[in-house]
């Protein structure tokens, strides 16, 4: 019995170690060497500033399951003595671009790059590790994602274009703001000024080991054990 236990305690602990290691960058769109951005646009990604509800959405190709960390973006914010940023929106969309999960008032934190037309550029960061692991899984696949930051009814934030019109992914981002009479998921190329872009985002987590991967070195850890008996 004590055998067994033993095995079974080896068997957990490799579990652990595959699915708890550090975070990893999952996926990069800073497609611009140094600053992460182009230096050309943005489109609007906010919620209660002078626009009421917008997001801009990039997409992101996994090829293995994964358990998402951390959402990062390169932004461009009014700033103002009374303009406040109070949080941010998290949202993941399918490859049909269904709400996969939305995530809302999260605590956020940024730091500031330098200035772009009169607006302030800053790389923001949401750490999600601390909602609901089961809804930070993904598997395999196709997705979009998007972050925004949430205001007191003043200022306006943006994602900033990266890249120059390169694609990373599968395709350019998507828009949706029913302030700006789109109220469905829009190519950004169709949006009035927007060019077809990618957006500065940067989404990080661990890889989530198979099961008969998981199971293979499991029984390494058996074995192991048995053999030192």
């Amino acid at each position: 019995m004590k055998r067994i236990l033993c095995a079974g305690l080896a068997v957990f602990a490799t579990a652990s170690a595959l699915g708890g290691g550090a975070p990893m960058l999952l996926w990069d769109n800073y497609l611009s060497p140094g600053a992460g951005h182009d230096s050309l646009s943005g489109l609007s990604a906010d919620r209660q500033t002078l626009v009421p509800d917008a997001w801009t959405v990039e997409d992101m190709v996994l090829t293995q399951p994964v358990s998402l960390t951390e959402v990062r973006w390169i932004g461009l914010r009014a700033t103002g003595s009374n303009i406040q940023y109070r949080d941010a929106d998290v949202l993941l969309l399918d490859s049909q671009l269904n709400t996969v999960q939305t995530f809302q008032d999260l605590d956020f934190t940024s730091t500031v790059i330098g200035t772009l037309g009169g607006f302030q550029v800053y790389e923001g960061r949401v750490d999600l590790t601390g909602l609901n692991p089961m809804s930070l899984e993904l598997a395999a696949g196709r997705y979009f994602f998007g972050a925004r930051l949430v205001g007191n009814n003043l200022g306006q934030n943006f994602v900033a274009t990266t890249g120059s019109g390169a694609v990373n992914g599968q395709g350019y981002g998507f828009f949706k703001s029913s302030h700006f009479g789109l109220p469905n998921w829009t190519p950004v190329g169709n949006v009035a000024g927007a060019d077809d872009s990618e957006y500065s985002y940067q989404v990080y987590g661990t890889i989530i080991p198979e099961p008969v991967s998981l199971m293979m070195i499991g029984l390494g850890g058996i074995a192991m054990v048995i053999r030192r008996r």
